[in-house]
Order: structure tokens, then sequence, then C-alpha cells
């Protein structure tokens, strides 16, 4: 069976924390690719040149750094609208998980965790943990992935999340996002399940690019902003039309 390749990256504020990702089978991934390119070159781009939403819509200074920075915010807006346009051919599945955030963080609580069916988890209760959202947004990696590993299962899948060296606070000592992401597990009813992850070394696969969209799209959506650039990020979403899974934690 062919393999289904998942690309993965993050957005957050100070009012919510998303992880997106875009997945495409193997044999569609350079038809991807080239949508990609196309609209690059016909807005009056490079292929070559890397999209970061967070930098595009940024302010002038940071925007300064970008190959796009001679480009308005209306004009990446209208690139942006491009790429998913050309992509639509593509069968693909796009998915968001989300969380709100009260001033760029989030609480678990402590205590005594149960199972789906109530019965104590078997760990020691823990103090509270509150996270920013570089922490929070990992933690909506498996809310993002978890239909595609029921749908498909994990075998059939490829995970390609977009590398970092960030380093994450973890009850009281710091891990790695590569360590928070690798490896994972998933219990969608047929047992464990662990997904292939491959980090990526060197270049970075131009569909990051597409995963990174998604993820500040949808950010900037349930942010609800009322103003006209808000109103095109709607639109935006619209398009793109992700499959939103909102992260639940509780204890």
């Amino acid at each position: 069976m062919e393999k289904i390749v998942v690309f993965g990256d993050e957005s957050f504020d100070e009012r919510a924390a998303c992880y997106a990702i875009f997945a495409v089978t193997e044999s569609d991934v350079v038809r991807a690719e080239e949508a990609l390119g196309d609209a690059k070159v016909l807005s009056g781009g490079h292929v070559g040149w890397a999209l970061h939403a967070k930098t595009e819509f940024f302010d002038e200074a940071r925007r300064r750094r970008s190959a796009w920075s001679d480009f308005s915010w209306n004009q990446i807006y209208d690139l942006y609208w491009s790429i998913f346009v050309r992509l639509l051919p593509i069968a693909s599945t796009r998915v968001v998980g989300f969380t709100p955030l009260v001033n760029g963080s989030l609480t678990i609580p402590g205590g005594k965790w149960t199972d789906r069916d109530g019965k104590l988890a078997p760990i020691a209760p823990q103090g509270d943990l509150t996270l920013d959202g570089a922490s929070v947004a990992m933690k909506c990696v498996q809310a993002a992935l978890a239909p595609l590993v029921e749908r498909h299962g994990s075998h059939c899948l490829t995970f390609r999340p977009d590398p970092t060296s960030t380093m994450l606070p973890w009850y009281g000592n710091r891990r790695s996002q590569k360590a928070a992401i690798d490896g994972m597990w998933f219990d969608v009813g047929r047992g464990a399940e662990r997904l292939e992850v491959e980090i990526v070394k060197g270049t970075k696969p131009p569909l990051l690019e597409v995963a990174d969209a998604l993820a500040f799209i949808a950010r900037k959506t349930a942010n609800r902003s009322h103003s006209n650039t808000g109103h095109r990020f709607d639109l935006l979403h619209a398009l793109t039309n992700p499959e939103m899974v909102r992260l639940a934690i509780g204890s």
C-alpha cells in the first residue's frame, strides 16, 4: 500500500495554539510541490523562496529578512490564495489540532488521572503543569494526527514535522521538540500504534510551507479578529477547509 506523507507545523500566540498537518500520497508529493512553486512564480516570486506566514504577515522590521519583503500584505494574501486554489485538484488531508490559551499558556490540572473508562491511570499523581504556547502546540500534534491514524493506520503514514531546536519545559526539566514528537503512540481502538517520524535534516521539504500556512491561518481565524485582515483570513480558512480537532485535557 502506498504511503501517505504527512507534513506538520505549528503556530501560537497569546490566545491560541495550533498544529496543522498537510498530507498527500507519496506519488502526489511532486505534484503538490509543483503547484506551490507555480503559485510563487506566477505571483512574481521564485520557486526557492521559502514562505513563513508569521514572517510575511509580521511587522516591517521582521519582514525585511524575508525574500518576500517587497510584497505587500495584500500580495502575500493573494499568493496564499493562489497556492491553495492550485492544491485543490490534488487529493490531500488537512487537519488542525488546536486549543485556546490564556495569556499564552495552558494549565494541565494535577492530581490522579483516569483513563477513558474512569479507571485510575497507572502513573503517580502530579501537580498542576503550566505549559507555554510552544509546548501546547506540541500537545496539539497528536490531536491533528489522530484522524489519519484512525483512518489509515500508523503503518501507512510517514510524518515529517518542521524541525526545530526549541527546548520545552517539562515537569521542572526541559526536553526538545524532537523528543516531544518522536516515537508517538496512538490508541484509536486497535491497540497501541507507534507512528513513524522522519526528522528533517538539511533542506526543508517545500510542503512544510503549506502546513505552516494552514496552522497560521487557522490560528488567525480562531482569534476571530473583526478587522478587514481578519475577514480575509476567514476566507482563506474556508478555502483550505481543514478538519478542526480541539485538544481536550482533563484529569
